[in-house]
């Protein structure tokens, strides 16, 4: 090993690619203001540009305006640094940078190459017995051909039997790929989402090898009897290669790829947040002061630890076997963990890795034994091997980060300072210097706290209080437990529940409602993570058990004829009970006035009430309604048994107050039912009787008036409320409920909105008799059409705002107008053009007189429609339909199609601008065909938006080949059923 001092750095400056700088543009630019700042860019090649999968600035460029980078070409030999000033400067640019270089962090060249085992230095052997079966962990000797040294100096088996993984935490290897096949990695790879973020495609193998070894020190499978184990036990590990396999800069990363690893796994962790993405694992970095100027890689590592996702890093090993003191990227952000590399003695840093005090942990990172691809080999040796020792901070990193992932099996709602803090505060005191390094500046502090202990660590974060996501996360928990309590009423046997409600055990309810009472005491009073971390599981299964135990009650529920008959006879008795006074003898009451006794009148009273309860219900048991039946009935009759009416005075003066009483009472019970032929006409809430019933009682009330009015005696009086007695009672008892159709809620609901809609069509169009007095390039549309459909509109909206009580036929006819209306008047709109020349030399429609001939747009004589003279012609039919507008809906579809005078188009374009699509957008169109030129649609702007619509394919059209084909796989994920409201075949 070389024992030189340590020296600043391989160059002075960070490696960056030379040809390209990173351009980020403003929220809302347009292609052709992108377009414009990269052409004022002096350095820039716009044909280079042009050519790149993410950009494609002549084709699609409406990838400006994300706060994704573009890469922009320069030309040969610019000035990379100069250009990114320029780029600055102009409008709409929101950031530029370099494209920074970041290299794979090969073995220390102190050892025997890649792949190629050199182990040195000695360690006890373990007298421990192994936690697995794995071959490796039978010896902790790093001189042993097969050994897990590297583990026992963590102290793994302390972490281990505190917590394992067992796939519920998730690993991001950014690296060369991953030998997904390997018998040690197999079970634990998520092969579905392995990807390639430096081409943009999935990924299924390991370009170099590197990337494998990275993936076994994390999750090769623990226990099972294979090769070796991983720090993580059975952790998952996501590939993402971020290298370039075969270009001119063989096994480079840039600035770019790792910025789109990220986005990727930003985006994955948000669409599948069961996969529980907690760590990214980066075993490569690259040297300078300029590699700080990284934003947009610092920004990307920043919006991971928001999502509680933590970046370990590769401390570096330093240039030609000496240790380097400058910064080192990405792992000296302040974001990251740096890490540093272990010697096989257990206590002394490597005499290669890097030093500073930017590092934040020590772990072994020499000899260590983990899984290679199957077509590498030993140097020197012609026989195929799956596992290597191989030393370097590329390994010691994915140790650390599989011990990461152990905290988050122990605590899923960790944060990522919470597990920085829990690593770095309990890291072990035992790293040693040797005496001649300190004279080199060379301090255990520059390496780190100290060294990995992976059982401290996990100790600390599962003895840490819970945190206010956990709190916050069981306050949900208890109003979704609440929330089901209303799915289901308690009861012995369901006897006493409806059929059409749900019931549960009684023992199951009160366990529900009893968890629930638990967790919101811990809310406001707080307690420990255990007790916090039982409540919230014992509500989910608590929960469970609720479900699964709710079951249709026996009861069945009344028939709508004898709910109505209920109704009706409770209607009946509320008549029966006005002017009748409430007396115990009736000498309380006014001469002639009609009495009950107080009992008869309560009980009436009490019955009626009972009756309109459970009628106020959904749904009512047939046995309830019946006995409620019964007793109104037997009530009923009771009090009108009872009904006297007041002696009449000796004085015979007050016979016409009487008989002006009766009149009274009998137009009360004339307007309690309409006259109608079959009661279809009356809604169900009213009541009829025939027109020859209403008419024989309007009849009797006319004569008495008459008589009343004119004058007569007490007998006169006595036959005339006689007579309305009689024929009073005939109408009482002729009354029944309405048959009317009512409106639904969805028939009335589809008025309101159409009505609503119909006026968004007549927004920006003027109502012209001829549209001579309309500005050339507006709609406007006659007066016929504009004031039929006004007409329609006002009949729609008083029918909404009658409520409940509306006939169906009447929405329905409605309806169709409305429509009819609406249709008309989208024919009827017209666009103002400019008026036609009085002859000779045509004058322009926009500016000046014009001269000559021809059939410019502008000036001269001819037949175009915006200039000159001649006939105007009528407006042409366009065959391509294009909306390039930020939000698309139903109103904006429907202009473009009346622009292009083709309301039939079978295709429509969405132009770059286009962010959001509304639901049912295309409702109504006859369109098949979506043509997409925009990058900017997400799961939530395309919700819904195919529902009606006849659209059965999307074409993607977004310039080169390679970008085109990763938003077709993007889109097919969003045109489906569940979230588009309709599948739709997405295509090229």
């Amino acid at each position: 090993p070389a024992d030189a001092a340590a020296v600043a750095a391989s160059a002075s400056d960070a490696e960056y690619v030379a040809d390209e700088i990173l351009v980020t543009f403003d929220a809302g630019v347009g292609a052709r203001e992108a377009a414009a700042a990269i052409a004022a860019v002096p350095q820039a090649d716009e044909a280079a540009t042009a050519e790149a999968a993410d950009l494609a600035v002549l084709d699609a460029p409406d990838a400006a305006g994300s706060d994704e980078p573009v890469v922009v070409k320069l030309d040969e030999d610019a000035d990379a640094q100069r250009a990114v000033a320029d780029a600055l400067a102009q409008p709409g640019v929101a950031a530029a940078q370099l494209n920074y270089r970041y290299s794979l962090l090969e073995t220390p060249a102190v050892g025997s190459q890649l792949l190629a085992a050199g182990s040195t230095g000695l360690t006890s052997q373990s007298t421990h017995d192994a936690l697995t079966n794995d071959p490796a962990l039978a010896s902790y000797d790093p001189k042993a051909d097969e050994n897990a040294w590297h583990l026992q100096a963590i102290d793994i088996e302390s972490a281990w039997e505190q917590v394992k993984c067992q796939g519920s935490v998730t690993v991001a290897v950014l690296d060369t790929g991953c030998d997904i096949g390997h018998e040690d990695l197999a079970d634990n790879v998520i092969a579905d989402y392995a990807w390639n973020a430096y081409k943009g495609e999935p990924l299924n193998c390991d370009y170099y090898g590197h990337g494998t070894h990275v993936a076994g020190c994390i999750a090769a499978a623990a226990n099972n009897a294979a090769g070796t184990a991983g720090s993580s036990y059975n952790a998952k590990v996501l590939p993402v290669n971020v290298f370039d396999a075969y270009g001119s800069d063989q096994w480079s990363s840039t600035t770019k790829a790792l910025v789109s690893a990220y986005d990727y796994l930003l985006e994955l962790d948000e669409e599948h947040p069961e996969l529980n993405i907690h760590v990214v694992n980066m075993s490569l970095g690259g040297y300078g002061s300029q590699s700080a100027d990284d934003l947009a890689l610092q920004d990307r590592i920043a919006k991971a630890k928001e999502r509680d996702i933590v970046s370990v890093c590769a401390g570096g090993n330093g240039t030609n076997g000496v240790p380097n003191t400058a910064g080192h990227y990405p792992s000296d952000y302040a974001d990251c963990v740096a890490v540093t590399a272990l010697s096989t003695d257990g206590y002394t840093p490597t005499t290669w890795c890097d030093y500073n005090a930017q590092k934040d942990i020590c772990v072994p990172g020499e000899d260590i034994y983990s899984t290679v691809p199957l077509y590498c080999k030993m140097e020197g040796n012609a026989n195929w091997w799956a596992y290597e020792s191989v030393s370097g901070t590329s390994m010691a990193t994915p140790v650390a980060a599989g011990v990461f992932a152990l905290l988050w099996a122990a605590r899923p709602e960790l944060t990522v300072d919470e597990a920085i803090a829990a690593v770095k505060g309990t890291a072990s005191n035992r790293l040693q210097i040797p005496d001649e390094w300190y004279s080199q500046g060379r301090t255990p502090n520059l390496y780190g706290t100290g060294v990995l202990s992976a059982g401290n660590a996990v100790g600390y974060v599962k003895q840490l209080p819970p945190s206010q996501k956990l709190m916050a996360a069981l306050g949900v928990a208890a109003d979704e437990g609440e929330s089901l309590l209303t799915t289901a009423v308690a009861s012995v046997d369901g006897a006493d529940v409806l059929a059409t409600a749900s019931w549960v055990p009684t023992a199951v309810h009160e366990s529900l409602v009893s968890a629930i009472a638990a967790a919101r005491s811990l809310v406001a009073a707080g307690g420990s993570y255990e007790q916090v971390v039982s409540a919230r599981d014992v509500l989910t299964q608590v929960g469970l058990a609720f479900r699964d135990a709710r079951a249709e009650g026996l009861m069945q529920p009344a028939t709508a004829q004898a709910r109505n008959e209920l109704r009706t006879l409770a209607r009946n008795a509320q008549v029966d009970m006005q002017g009748v006074a409430v007396s115990a003898d009736g000498l309380d009451v006014p001469v002639g006035g009609l009495w009950a006794p107080t009992a008869v009148t309560e009980r009436l009273s009490s019955a009626i009430a009972a009756a309109e309860k459970l009628l106020s219900g959904d749904a009512v048991g047939a046995d309830a309604v019946e006995a409620a039946r019964s007793e109104l009935a037997e009530a009923r009759k009771a009090f009108n048994d009872n009904v006297a009416e007041a002696p009449e005075p000796a004085s015979g003066e007050d016979h016409l107050a009487l008989l002006a009483t009766a009149i009274d009472q009998a137009e009360q019970l004339l307007a309690s039912a309409v006259a109608s032929a079959d009661g279809a006409d009356v809604l169900p809430t009213a009541q009829w009787v025939p027109q020859d019933a209403h008419d024989a009682f309007a009849a009797a009330i006319a004569a008495a008036r008459d008589l009343a009015v004119a004058g007569c005696d007490a007998d006169q009086a006595a036959a005339a409320r006689a007579s309305l007695a009689e024929v009073g009672q005939v109408f009482a008892d002729a009354r029944v409920e309405g048959t009317m159709q009512v409106a639904t809620a969805q028939a009335r609901s589809a008025l309101r909105i159409l009505a609503r809609n119909a006026k968004l069509d007549t927004a920006g169009i003027t109502t012209s008799a001829d549209g001579a007095d309309v500005l050339v390039g507006q709609s406007w549309v006659s007066p016929a059409a504009a004031e039929r459909l006004s007409a329609a509109i006002a009949v729609a909206d008083s029918l909404v705002a009658a409520g409940n009580a509306v006939a169906a036929k009447a929405v329905q006819e409605a309806y169709d107008e409305l429509v009819a209306a609406r249709s008309n008047y989208a024919q009827a709109v017209q666009t103002a053009k400019a008026p036609a020349s009085d002859g000779g030399e045509g004058t322009g429609s926009e500016s000046g007189s014009g001269s000559g001939s021809g059939s410019d747009s502008e000036s001269g004589s001819g037949t175009n429609p915006e200039s000159g003279s001649g006939t105007k012609p009528a407006v042409q039919k366009k065959t391509v339909v294009s909306i390039n507008k930020a939000t698309v809906n139903v109103a904006v579809v429907k202009q473009a199609l009346a622009k292009a005078n083709n309301p039939s188009a079978a295709t429509i374009t969405l132009g770059p601008k286009v962010k959001k699509i509304a639901k049912g957008a295309f409702k109504g169109t006859k369109a098949k065909t979506l043509v997409v030129k925009t990058k900017k649609l997400k799961k939530a702007s395309v919700k819904g938006c195919l529902s009606g619509s006849k659209i059965s394919t999307i074409k993607v059209k977004l310039g080169a080949a390679k970008a085109n084909n990763a938003y077709v796989k993007k889109y097919e994920k969003l045109f489906t059923k569940k979230i588009a409201g309709k599948k739709a075949a997405v295509k090229r």
